[in-house]
């Protein structure tokens, strides 16, 4: 008997499962119902979620309603539009028998693109307390963050940087509970990223008001 509430997804690392495991526990800031969820980590990370996603999460049919495949396109072995990416491992997934209930979330060009959201919770969160104007000052001085841009065009370095200079009483070592305490805390509309705003759409549309 297939849940009608729930969904697994296959993630490629475990930065990403720590953060949409914090996500998935916040339906009331997504203005969804409670659902239950399977997080899997896909042992060849993004590349193999790309290439193998349908394989993979075929045992899973009968176990849950919806799928859900969430990846870097850095890394996953395509150097394709990240919406071009996401159609081709749907159309796989619906050929493999999940038909219309399953989802692809390429992110670009990285996971730490969701980090960089504005939210003060964003430079508590990379050792740098409540004042995000002064890490992104910091970021802007190094050459990370360019003037007039929402966010920095390499996230990932942004962040290892960020973590590297914190001031030393605050500094704290880069892990994946850093990104869930972020997930845990921030505004889930303070993101703008596309490949976010897709995640939450998807949310929302299988589990909104009208999901039983």
């Amino acid at each position: 008997m297939v849940p009608e509430n729930g969904l697994v997804a296959l993630v490629a690392d475990k930065d990403i499962e720590v953060a949409l495991s914090k996500v998935f526990s916040r339906p009331d800031a997504l203005g969804i119902q409670r659902f239950q969820y399977e997080i899997l980590r896909h042992p060849h990370r993004d590349n193999g979620c790309r290439a193998q996603a349908a394989n993979y999460l075929r045992q899973y049919l009968r176990k849950w309603k919806h799928a859900l495949v969430v990846f870097d396109r850095h890394g996953c072995g395509s150097s394709d539009p990240r919406d071009e990416i996401e159609v081709r491992v749907e159309q796989a997934l619906s050929e493999n028998g999940w038909e219309t209930r399953a989802r692809a979330v390429v992110v670009n060009p990285e996971f730490e693109a969701w980090v960089w959201s504005g939210s003060a919770h964003v430079s508590r969160g990379l050792g740098w307390g409540g004042d995000y104007t002064r890490l992104r000052a910091r970021l802007m001085e190094a050459g990370l963050w360019p003037s007039g841009e929402p966010k920095p065009p390499d996230p990932k370095e942004a962040v290892d940087f960020a973590l590297l200079t914190a001031p030393r009483t605050t500094r704290i070592r880069r892990s994946a509970r850093i990104f869930g305490e972020i997930a845990d805390r921030v505004s889930l509309h303070g993101c703008n990223d596309p490949a976010f705003r897709k995640l939450c759409a998807t949310l929302e549309g299988w589990f909104g008001s009208g999901e039983n």
